[in-house]
């Protein structure tokens, strides 16, 4: 980050017996078909295209297969507690996704899945949890044109592990701002934010250099100190007010160095 000036400063889920019986029957045949109306094939299982805390991945859960006259229109996964959703997106022509709930997506699909198809669910853009260990999606809520189904997954089945790698990344809103300074006018100040992605907790810590004192270079916010594992953007504000003493028809450089450290 660099801060000149001009005066200038730059930083960029029986018979009747009988009779009851054969409801019963009937009730316990009827039941499986509505509950299969889509069906999985094998164990389910859940694959991350990065499995490393706080990374964005792709999540691929499979597989499943429509029965006869059966169609599906889409789909609501819910993730585990502390996975952002907010980014989630589907690769299919046409399709769309909201977000209904705290870890929690609607699929729209673009083109429907028909009968006897044998199928996986592919989210991009899901981003992974922290806290690095086991997480799992126990069901999905299919949606058909004659209703919804939930199709819970038994025992450990959905389940995947989030590593403990290390992550850390690093923006800047801007490498440079400028200031015109004139004395007794100072003016307006202007804003960087520093954006942070880390795995584990972190800090940041601010160094000005340069000219910062022959422009009144001033430097406040919260772009500094120890800060907690996750995604944050902290926002510092540049102000300058150039001394009588300091020599005009010059441009002026401070340097603003950020260094985050986990």
């Amino acid at each position: 980050m660099l801060a000149r000036a001009r005066h200038a400063l730059r930083a960029h889920g029986p018979k009747v017996a009988v009779t009851a019986l054969a409801v019963s029957v009937v009730l316990a045949l009827l039941a499986p078909a509505t509950a299969h109306a889509i069906r999985t094939q094998g164990q389910i299982s859940v694959t991350l295209s990065d499995t490393a805390a706080l990374r964005v991945a792709t999540y691929t859960i499979e597989r499943f297969r429509t029965d006869n006259n059966e169609t599906i229109t889409g789909y609501t996964i819910a993730f585990p507690a502390g996975t952002d959703v907010s980014g989630a997106t589907s690769a299919g022509t046409g399709d769309s996704v909201a977000v209904v709930g705290p870890s929690t997506i609607r699929v729209t699909l673009g083109t429907a899945i028909g009968r006897n198809t044998t199928f996986s669910i592919v989210i991009d853009g899901i981003r992974n949890p922290v806290a690095a260990g086991s997480y799992r999606i126990s069901q999905v809520t299919f949606h058909r044109p004659n209703g919804d189904v939930t199709l819970p997954f038994p025992g450990t089945e959905g389940s995947y592990t989030v590593t403990p790698e290390p992550f850390l990344a690093v923006s800047i809103s801007t490498n440079s701002v400028v200031f015109d300074l004139y004395p007794e006018a100072a003016p307006a100040p202007q804003q960087v934010q520093l954006s942070v992605e880390s795995s584990h907790d972190f800090s940041i810590t601010r160094q000005i250099t340069g000219d910062a004192g022959l422009i009144g270079l001033i430097v406040d916010g919260t772009a500094v100190g120890p800060k907690t594992a996750g995604v944050a953007t902290f926002t510092d504000t540049f102000t300058a007010d150039v001394p009588w003493t300091t020599e005009g028809e010059r441009s002026y450089t401070a340097t603003v160095t950020y260094t985050v450290v986990q």
